[in-house]
């Protein structure tokens, strides 16, 4: 009877034995991402080769088995120690749980961070995962018990607190049921699961030991539940730290090509381990023809070869340039020709032709014309385009700012993976239709201020011909080239339609807009009002227009460095940000996803510019 009370005994010992020592082959993952090739995580007690190692799938062995440790694959290994707190921890077990923690801290290689995590009425992240285990280790011997166990707050919060891509292990040590989370085991267990975070509980028997969340949080986090006492604390936790850091990462090439459910089977000589894993179907790439070879030397090859082909190819954009700039000559010519030889008659200028819309249809440039009007901006962007000669109605104008903008994003959308930028460059391309239009306007205005000496001179050179004031501007249409001859071709026809001189003057100063001609003018009204030689003072107008041109190129050219300056400061933090979006926009996208980076676009910015504003002003001098 007594030896059947002792073989009672000991078989309870043996069931409720701490299970402190470690799988000697456990399958922590099985990657199929890039099936048929197979790559495995395995932690493996004792060092592991392919000849100590047997690895099976379906039963079957696998051959060409490559075996590295998991620290050589380059990918990181980081662990964080989640530890109850709570009041049914003080005394003996919180003492036990720091020595044991102190131990596996120190045990780990020192390229694994560690961090650590506390659970008592509310989770605590005392220490994020860090090389610097000294950190931990003063922590732990901070360590008190007391309040309630939130401990599904707790394996939440230590899964929140892993960073970087790595394989992450949670070592979570409870005595006792969740009394305080906030949070749920289900929640618990799936945000550990979704971030892929392995849990390997240690529970030690208490009066409010709950043994199941424990299991399940290991189970759904692919890790280990053991169980164990105060006094085996420090031997369970030497364990897992063997363990963590015996891993090896196993690869072959699989040969299941009809995909389903595969048993991939790993042993070595202390022990074994299985995994079943749902892998795809292999689908053989269609076989691709051959092109026939040509076995023929290329007619052009070498520096000569390479020779031909850019002289062909510069030959041809330059006849395509000639063709097109001068056809544009040629017509000019033409047309000043027709001009001189034709004369102007009283009834050619009765009737204004009516513009018809030629490359969009009417319908829609009416509309553009409405949102004008409605706008306001009609009137002052006729006589802008008026002064530029421009071939093109208000509708026109703005459907092409339209298209311009989309033409802008679109491009923008395609070259760079932001919307801020695409945005901006959808504005800055809106906007190149008004810089056509500046610049067509200042050419034409800069050409007919270069003609003013000459018309004055054509002017007072008919008047002491005997020839009257409107004959002498009749003289000035035929005789100067354009655009002067056009303008001054219009108020003939405007002051043979009836119009005062004087209107019609005064409309060709406004257009010209030339503070120059406004003042040779103001000077022939006055000399027309007061009598006195017109002639002589248009010739000293005429004379004292060339002085100030004159010395206006000078400047020009002594402020050309400066002016070159203010393009190229303001154009290069724009270009340098466009090239930084396209070639990293993940780097310069904080400049646009944060406060702080908002804050510093506004403020380089407004100093931007400030910046042009005030080198625009030292380098323009007023003649």
């Amino acid at each position: 009877m007594k030896k059947c009370l002792l073989a009672a005994v000991a078989l309870v010992l043996a069931m409720h034995a701490p299970a402190y020592a470690a799988e000697p082959v456990h399958i922590r993952r099985v990657d199929i991402s890039s099936f048929p090739n197979v790559s495995i995580t395995a932690s493996v007690e004792g060092a592991a080769t392919a000849r100590s190692v047997t690895l099976t799938e379906n039963g079957k062995p696998v051959s060409g088995v490559s075996i590295k440790p998991l620290s050589e694959t380059g990918r990181d290994v980081d662990v964080t120690l989640v530890i109850d707190t709570s009041g049914s921890m003080k005394g003996e077990p919180i003492a036990s749980a720091v020595a044991a923690a102190l131990n596996f801290t120190t045990s780990l290689p020192d390229q694994v961070p560690v961090g650590l995590v506390t659970f008592a009425d509310k989770a605590e992240v005392l220490v994020s995962p860090t090389l610097e285990h000294s950190e931990v280790l003063q922590e732990l011997g901070n360590l008190k018990a007391e309040g309630e166990t939130a401990l599904y707050d707790g394996v939440r919060l230590a899964v929140r607190s892993f960073g970087s891509e790595a394989q992450h292990n949670l070592v979570l040590l409870s005595d006792g049921a969740d009394t305080a989370s906030r949070t749920t085991l289900a929640a618990a267990a799936t945000s550990a699961r979704n971030a892929r975070v392995a849990v390997f509980s240690v529970g030690l028997t208490s009066g409010e030991f709950d043994a199941s969340a424990l299991k399940e949080l290991s189970l759904k986090g692919g890790g280990r539940y053991s169980p164990a006492s105060t006094a085996d604390l420090s031997r369970v936790y030497q364990s897992l730290a063997t363990e963590l850091s015996s891993q090896y990462a196993i690869s072959y090439e699989s040969k299941h090509a009809t995909g389903g459910q595969v048993t991939i089977g790993l042993a070595t000589s202390g022990g074994r381990d299985s995994a079943l894993s749902l892998v795809p179907k292999i689908t053989a790439d269609p076989i691709p023809r051959e092109a026939p070879i040509v076995d023929k030397d290329p007619v052009l090859s070498g520096p000569m070869g390479l020779l031909v082909a850019l002289g062909t190819s510069f030959g041809a954009i330059f006849v395509l340039l000639l063709m097109l700039l001068g056809t544009a000559a040629r017509k000019n010519r033409e047309r000043d020709l027709e001009r001189r030889i034709t004369a102007k008659t009283q009834g050619s200028h009765s009737a204004e032709p009516v513009l018809e819309s030629r490359w969009v249809p009417e319908p829609f440039v009416q509309a553009a014309e409405t949102v004008g009007e409605i706008g306001g901006i009609t009137e002052k962007l006729e006589r802008k385009l008026e002064r530029a000669d421009a071939p093109l109605r208000t509708g026109e104008f703005l459907l092409g700012l339209v298209l311009a903008g989309i033409v802008g994003a679109t491009l923008g959308s395609l070259l760079l993976d932001s919307v801020v930028f695409s945005m901006l460059i959808a504005g800055v391309s809106s906007l190149v239709p008004f810089l056509w239009l500046a610049f067509v306007t200042r050419r034409r205005m800069n050409r007919l201020h270069d003609q003013l000496a000459d018309i004055l001179m054509i002017i007072a050179s008919s008047l002491r011909a005997g020839h009257s004031f409107f004959q002498a501007l009749d003289m000035v249409s035929k005789e100067i080239a354009e655009p002067g001859a056009s303008e001054f071709g219009r108020v003939v026809a405007e002051v043979r339609l009836g119009r005062p001189i004087d209107d019609a003057m005064d409309s060709l100063a406004e257009r010209i807009g030339s503070d120059d001609f406004k003042w040779a003018l103001l000077a022939v009204n006055i000399q027309r009002e007061v009598g006195g030689n017109l002639a002589e003072v248009l010739d000293t107008v005429a004379e004292t227009i060339r002085d100030r041109d004159t010395i206006r190129r000078q400047i020009d050219v002594l402020t050309a460095e400066g002016r070159l300056s203010v393009a190229i400061l303001a154009a290069l933090p724009i270009g340098v940000a466009l090239y930084m979006s396209w070639v990293n926009p993940e780097y310069i996208g904080l400049l646009f996803n944060t406060s702080l980076g908002l804050l510093m676009t506004a403020v380089a910015c407004s100093l931007l510019t400030l910046g042009v504003f005030w080198m625009k002003k030292v380098v323009k001098i007023d003649v």
